[in-house]
């Protein structure tokens, strides 16, 4: 914006934030995906953590979004017949501005993921099929 009306300042607020974790991260002519949230064996999914995942050829990006003012959670994720070739991680809150994380590679495809409370976690990277390997 200071490129399009010089001398003017701004100031980027928190849903400029959230809504770039939508539009920085999914590429453009992704297809949104089902997920599914499976509860654990001590307790429920929690109501306040939201998600959403889209697929592109062999990229994916899976979005979470805590809207607990309270706790932060930690969720496994997977795709399902498939396995990660590579995982960044990319958080925005009250404390960060899209804050990269890179996660390695992990043998049983399921990666822990913990979302800060009142923050949105876009999770993208690569895919490979288990079958063709």
């Amino acid at each position: 914006m200071e490129e399009a009306i010089p001398g003017t300042t701004y100031y980027r607020v928190p849903r400029y934030y959230t809504y770039g974790q939508f539009t920085r991260f999914i590429e453009a002519g992704s297809h949104r995906v089902d997920v599914e949230a499976i509860p654990s064996e001590e307790n429920q999914f929690p109501a306040e953590l939201l998600m959403s995942a889209y697929v592109k050829d062999n990229t994916y990006t899976i979005v979470l979004v805590n809207s607990s003012e309270k706790e932060s959670f930690s969720t496994l994720v997977e795709i399902e017949g498939k396995s990660f070739q590579n995982m960044i991680a990319y958080t925005s809150s009250e404390d960060v501005k899209w804050q990269r994380k890179k996660f390695n590679p992990s043998l049983s495809g399921l990666r822990s993921i913990t979302v800060p409370k009142l923050s949105v976690v876009t999770v993208t990277g690569k895919i490979k099929d288990i079958a063709a390997e």
